[in-house]
């Protein structure tokens, strides 16, 4: 789907910067968005354009330029909690059993479960009642 989504943007015209974090929006008189400035390996760059598409996950651009915004529930004021995703390696798919669904009919609970209990003996509480762990295994060859 990335890959389908970056096609389709080069296809449209769209200039799409990854790894590149909003660090000043500029505006004309009228109270138009002209310029964007950023920070990125590249180095400090402005970008004018008639249109810009804020992507920043936190509405930077959009905050930047002065725009009103929401920030979490209209009632409560919570927001979503981040995801936690890692990497761990070193563990055989028998070590981390009961930790993951495989291939099999069982439920999706019981290793939910389990791994919730696991974080939360180490002093971990998810944010979330059924966090989920997947086991990939890859041979590499050398």
């Amino acid at each position: 789907m990335k890959l389908l989504l970056e096609q389709l943007c080069e296809q449209a015209g769209v200039e799409v910067h990854l790894h590149t974090r909003v660090c000043a929006a500029l505006r004309s008189p009228g109270n138009r968005l002209d310029c964007v400035v950023t920070e990125s390996k590249s180095g400090r760059e402005a970008f004018c354009a008639k249109t810009f598409v804020d992507c920043t996950g936190d509405g930077d651009l959009a905050a930047s330029a002065g725009c009103q915004f929401d920030l979490g529930h209209p009632e409560t004021g919570r927001t979503q909690p981040m995801s936690l995703m890692a990497l761990v390696a070193g563990l055989s798919a028998e070590e981390a059993a009961g930790y993951y669904r495989d291939d099999d009919a069982r439920a999706w609970a019981s290793p939910k479960d389990k791994l919730r209990e696991a974080m939360e003996s180490g002093g971990h509480s998810p944010s979330y009642a059924k966090p989920r762990s997947f086991i990939c295994t890859t041979i590499c060859s050398r």
